[in-house]
């Protein structure tokens, strides 16, 4: 919440029209978005090291991907590069992680004893 707080003040502070006003806001939502996607994957030296992916989360995986795709082909539709380009990474970045899950699976029921 403080962030976007941040953000929606240095956009009133720090441009004059509305257009930069728009600008900036998309610039940094961008940027938020794209972090946001990209923090699962800071196990990913972990899971190419120990060749498990049981640090990755699928359902947030597979949830990511529905959504990034959902708005990534939303914003194509409206020729919306704010709304398709953050999109578009994000779903980039969830296909590493579903890869990752797939090529590395983690132990199985049986074979961790549970």
């Amino acid at each position: 919440f403080f962030a976007v707080a941040i953000m929606v003040m240095v956009s009133i502070v720090a441009v004059k029209t509305e257009e930069e006003a728009i600008s900036l806001l998309g610039t940094l939502g961008v940027l938020s978005v794209c972090v946001l996607f990209a923090s699962p994957l800071v196990v990913m030296a972990d899971v190419l090291k120990s060749r498990n992916s049981r640090a990755l989360s699928r359902p947030l995986s597979a949830l990511s991907f529905i959504c990034a795709l959902s708005w990534t082909v939303y914003g194509c539709l409206l020729s919306d590069v704010y709304i398709w380009g953050p999109n578009a990474v994000g779903l980039m970045l969830s296909v590493v992680q579903l890869s990752l899950i797939m090529i590395y699976p983690g132990p199985s029921a049986a074979a961790s004893g549970t």
